[in-house]
C-alpha cells in the first residue's frame, strides 16, 4: 500500500494585466472618443455600423431631442399678452375706455365657474338695441381742407374745417351663443360691409380692431385693414377661454379700478392718465395671458408632436437612403444590411441637430428647416465620399 498523499490543487486567480482592474474611465473613454469622432468624420459614422444597437439609437434619440429644443422654447414661451406689447395701435386706450364705461354703466361681466356671465343683464340693456349690438369706441379728429386757388388768382383760399368720427374698437358679447367666439367673428363680423352709425360716422368691421366674447371663450383681432380673403394684414390676434383658475371672479368692469389680483391702481385717470392706462393695460395683458395659456399649451404640444414625427421620419428615410445607395452587385458596400444603413444615419444625425439648434435660435422662422437641410447635406456628402465605390482598373 502506497503512502501517497493526495494533494488538493488550489485554483489561483490570474491577476489582470498590469496588476489592476480596468477603471470605468478606461472602458468608457474609447467609446466617448469614437462618438466625438463621428461628430466630424463620415468614415467614423460608417464604421459605427459595427457598434451594438443601443449606441446609435441613443445618439439618434438625443439628436431628435436637441433639434426639438427651439420648437419647445418657441411654443411654450408664447403668451396671449403680447397682443398689448408696443406698438399697441391705441388698443391699450380702447380697452381702458371699455372698462371705464362698463364700470360707469354698472355692467357686471364676471367670470364665474369658468364662464363670463352678464350678471344683471345690463349688457343687453345698454347695447342690445344698438346697431351693431356692440360696444363701440370712437374718437373725433378734425380735418382741414384747403381748396386749391383758381388759376391766375392771387386771392388766398379759405380752408374748411370738419369733424370726423372714427371707430377704432368694438366689443361683442354673445353670451351662450351656439358658436364659438372665433366662428361668430368670421361669420357675423368680418363678412359685414361698412355702414353708418346713428350717432355719426361710419363703422367698418374689416378695418376696426374688435373683440368677441362668449360665455366660454373670447377672440381679439388687432387691425386695421383686415382682408378676409388673405388675412395677411392682421397686426395680431389672441384667443382663449375663461376657464382658467386665475380668472375666476374677475370682473371686466373692475379692471377700471383694480388689477386682476384685486390690488388698487397707484395712478388714476384724473391725476396721471398715461400711467393709469399702462396699469390697466397690464391687467388686460394678464387676462389675455391666463385666458390663452391652455390653448397655447395645446398648440405647442401639437406643433411639437408634428415636428418630432417629421424628424423621426427624416432619420428613418435617410437611413433607408444609405441602404439603397449601397445596393448593386458590383458595389463593394452591398454587404451592408438595412440595419447597418440605419445605424450609419443615426451616428450622423447628432452634428446636424446641434448646428440646427444653434442656427434656429439665430433665425427662429427656419427652425424646422435647418435640421432637415443639414442632415440631408451630410448624408449626401457621405454618399459622395465615404460610400462611393472605388473600382480598380
Amino acid at each position: 500500500m502506497s503512502n501517497k498523499k493526495k494533494i488538493k490543487a488550489q485554483k489561483v486567480a490570474s491577476a489582470p494585466k498590469g496588476g489592476k482592474k480596468p477603471s470605468f474611465w478606461s472602458k468608457a473613454w474609447p467609446k466617448i472618443r469614437f462618438f466625438l469622432k463621428t461628430l466630424y468624420s463620415n468614415d467614423a459614422c460608417v464604421e459605427g455600423r459595427k457598434a451594438k444597437w443601443y449606441g446609435p439609437l441613443i445618439v439618434a434619440f438625443l439628436a431628435i431631442v436637441i433639434s426639438l429644443i427651439p420648437t419647445m422654447v418657441s411654443g411654450f414661451s408664447q403668451s396671449g399678452g403680447v397682443i398689448l406689447d408696443n406698438p399697441t395701435h391705441g388698443l391699450d386706450v380702447s380697452l381702458t375706455e371699455f372698462s371705464r364705461e362698463l364700470d360707469a354703466r354698472g355692467i357686471e361681466l364676471v367670470v364665474e365657474n369658468g364662464k363670463l356671465i352678464d350678471k344683471d343683464g345690463k349688457w343687453e340693456e345698454n347695447y342690445g338695441d344698438a346697431t351693431p349690438s356692440a360696444y363701440l369706441h370712437s374718437y373725433v379728429h378734425h380735418v382741414v381742407d384747403i381748396p386749391a386757388a383758381e388759376e391766375g388768382s392771387s386771392e388766398p383760399t379759405t380752408p374748411t374745417y370738419s369733424e370726423v368720427i372714427t371707430y377704432d374698437f368694438a366689443v361683442y358679447y354673445i353670451g351662450d351663443h351656439a358658436k364659438t367666439a372665433a366662428q361668430y367673428a368670421a361669420e357675423n363680423v368680418l363678412d359685414r360691409e361698412s355702414y353708418s352709425i346713428e350717432g355719426g360716422g361710419t363703422y367698418n368691421p374689416k378695418t376696426t380692431t374688435f373683440m368677441v366674447m362668449s360665455e366660454t371663450d373670447f377672440v381679439l383681432y388687432k387691425g386695421p385693414n383686415y382682408d378676409p380673403a388673405t388675412a395677411n394684414s392682421i397686426l395680431g390676434s389672441v384667443s382663449g377661454s375663461w376657464n382658467s383658475a386665475a380668472l375666476e371672479g374677475v370682473s371686466l368692469a373692475k379692471l377700471a379700478n383694480q388689477g386682476i389680483s384685486g390690488g388698487a391702481y397707484v395712478n388714476s385717470y384724473e391725476s396721471n392718465p398715461r400711467a393709469y392706462v399702462n396699469e390697466v393695460r397690464e391687467s388686460w395683458k394678464t387676462l389675455f395671458h391666463d385666458g390663452a395659456a391652455h390653448a397655447i399649451m395645446l398648440n405647442a404640444l401639437s406643433m411639437l408632436g408634428i415636428t418630432a414625427a417629421i424628424f423621426v421620419a427624416l432619420t428613418f428615410i435617410l437611413g433607408l437612403t444609405v441602404f439603397l445607395m449601397t445596393r448593386g452587385k458590383r458595389n463593394p458596400f452591398n454587404t451592408y444590411s438595412f440595419w447597418d444603413g440605419q445605424k450609419i444615419a443615426y451616428w450622423a444625425s447628432f452634428t446636424p441637430a446641434l448646428l440646427g439648434m444653434i442656427l434656429s435660435f439665430i433665425i427662429p422662422s427656419w427652425a424646422i428647416l435647418f435640421f432637415i437641410f443639414l442632415f440631408g447635406m451630410r448624408i449626401m456628402w457621405m454618399s459622395m465620399k465615404s460610400l462611393r465605390p472605388q473600382y480598380g482598373q
